[in-house]
């Protein structure tokens, strides 16, 4: 038992420096730009033009990102730019040590550090890793028997803030609408249930542009233009990292094989996230979180047929 904790810690202390190390040496393109808007917001309010617009001063400008720009701000000028490195790395490593407490923790090393490896690829100092977060805690609430009756009350207050911080809190809502339909066709949905539901998806309203995020965000969503423009948004057939194909193709055939075992939501979920990630490198890292304890998991259920092959599961 000690040995285990041991080798974990020396793992996750292992990732995190590598994340800081990754984060600090190489400068996200957007950081310039989040720091500037986060100065701007906090000398003169939150803004609903664009401020760096010369030939368009009055256009309608909508910052989904409001909130996270004027921390980076904020932690520039109080940390620096190493405190910053050291507090997203942690984020990410967050991110991952839900994943690996939350699930089966035999052959749990082989896809937390291939999904390690693959998030390096992304980490530094972004809004996107503050979706990680969420999201490995949104998976976790969903996904693992028991834990949505302790903290169902708690998903508002956490879609408010996602709302505000990132524009990935449109994936959550969205895993959060599979999961509800699933309860209410499968399983049961109770009305509290449906209530806080309800409430995660209007409280997301609450932000300085109202309905008017929710409509940036889809205009950003189905820009072809803008897709093909920046690299991050292009179809992951441009991807190439070798621990992110492996992980994908390893998961995708265990949560097919296994499906029957790991149920119905599970597979549900499982490749919404891999289309998304499919159409777009820019959501891999997503698709990751759930990768991971799912690899985990088939991998078991592997092992445990080969040792008792009557245990077999036919399609």
């Amino acid at each position: 038992m000690h040995n285990s904790w041991l080798i974990w810690g020396i793992f996750f202390c292992t990732v995190l420096t590598l994340f800081i190390y990754r984060s600090y040496s190489v400068l996200d393109p957007d950081f310039g730009w989040h720091v500037r808007m986060g100065e701007e917001i906090i000398a003169k309010g939150i803004p609903a033009t664009d401020p760096f617009s010369y030939s368009m001063p009055s256009y309608p400008f909508v910052d989904y990102e409001w909130l996270t720009n004027a921390l980076f701000y904020f932690g520039l000028q109080n940390i620096g730019y190493l405190g910053l490195s050291i507090i997203f790395s942690t984020l990410a490593v967050i991110a991952l040590v839900i994943q690996r407490f939350a699930w089966p923790k035999q052959f749990a090393l082989f896809s937390q550090l291939v999904g390690a490896a693959v998030l390096t690829d992304f980490v530094g100092i972004r809004p996107q890793v503050i979706t990680w977060l969420f999201f490995s805690f949104l998976l976790t609430v969903l996904l693992k028997d028991g834990i949505w009756g302790r903290l169902r009350y708690i998903m508002p207050l956490l879609f408010l803030f996602w709302a505000n911080m990132h524009g990935g809190f449109i994936v959550g809502l969205i895993c959060l609408f599979i999961w509800a339909l699933y309860q209410a066709k499968i399983e049961y949905l109770s009305k509290l249930d449906a209530i806080i539901i309800v409430i995660c998806f209007l409280i997301t309203l609450l932000n300085p542009y109202s309905y008017h995020l929710w409509t940036e965000i889809w205009l950003i969503l189905t820009d072809s233009s803008l897709h093909q423009a920046i690299a991050e948004w292009r179809p992951s057939v441009f991807y190439q990292n070798f621990p992110g194909w492996l992980l994908m193709l390893v998961s995708t055939i265990g949560v097919i094989y296994y499906r029957k075992k790991l149920g119905g939501l599970y597979f549900i979920i499982f490749f919404f996230l891999l289309l998304s990630a499919l159409s777009s490198i820019r959501n891999f890292s997503l698709f990751i979180l759930i990768a991971i304890p799912l690899t985990t998991q088939v991998i078991q259920l592997f092992y445990k047929e080969i040792k008792n092959p009557a245990t077999t599961f036919y399609w």
